[in-house]
This record gives structure tokens, C-alpha cells and sequence, in this order.
């Protein structure tokens, strides 16, 4: 059985996130964290999912300070 303790720390992590981004609803956010997913996300641990988040996240922070 996989570890139960992995799920607070990374739905914390994901809450925080998306909590940036109010308007996008979901799946909308959970959309564009895999739109650049080297392969099917039905097969990424959570550790894969959370360097996606970062990246994502990166990206989006640094076009609104480009704006």
C-alpha cells in the first residue's frame, strides 16, 4: 500500500497554488500543470506532478511580472 502521509503535504502544495489563480476553476489548473507533461499524467507519482506545479507556476509568475 502506498504511503497515506504523501497526500496532505502534496494537496497542501496544490491548495496554495491554486489559491493564486481563483478564477481557473479545477480542472482548468490541472490542465495546464500537465500541458507540458513529457508523457501520460495517469502515470506520474506526486513528486513528478509537484516539479510540473513549480514549473508552471515559475512560468505564470514570470509573464504577470512581463506585463
Amino acid at each position: 500500500m502506498r504511503d497515506v502521509k504523501r497526500i496532505k503535504p502534496f494537496m497542501d502544495k496544490l491548495t496554495k497554488e491554486w489559491e493564486k489563480y481563483p478564477d481557473l476553476r479545477f480542472v482548468q489548473f490541472v490542465n495546464l500543470i500537465f500541458d507540458n507533461a513529457d508523457y501520460d499524467p495517469f502515470y506520474y507519482e506526486e513528486k513528478d506532478t509537484l516539479k510540473l506545479l513549480a514549473h508552471t507556476v515559475e512560468y505564470f509568475e514570470a509573464k504577470e511580472v512581463s506585463e
